[in-house]
């Protein structure tokens, strides 16, 4: 288990910074899963094939571009 102490003057700012840190990252990673979705969803357009059969059946190498069109996407 982790544990992390932090100490202030003013407890109540610092509680207010934590929790204001832990906002930001949460919208972060929630912008960052919205993003990923919208490629996942171009992905499995242009190939009219779902993620799960393209990693479970295909290889890059099956794809118009190669390899490169993943990096293209930023995969």
């Amino acid at each position: 288990m982790i544990n992390i102490k932090i100490q202030s003057d003013a407890e109540e700012n610092a509680l207010d910074l934590v929790r204001s840190a832990i906002a930001a990252e949460v919208n972060r990673l929630e912008l960052g899963i919205r993003t990923t979705e919208r490629r996942i969803h171009v992905f499995e357009d242009r190939y009219s094939i779902t993620s799960d059969v393209f990693l479970r059946d295909l290889f890059a190498e099956d794809l118009a571009g190669g390899d490169q069109e993943l990096y293209c996407m930023g995969w």
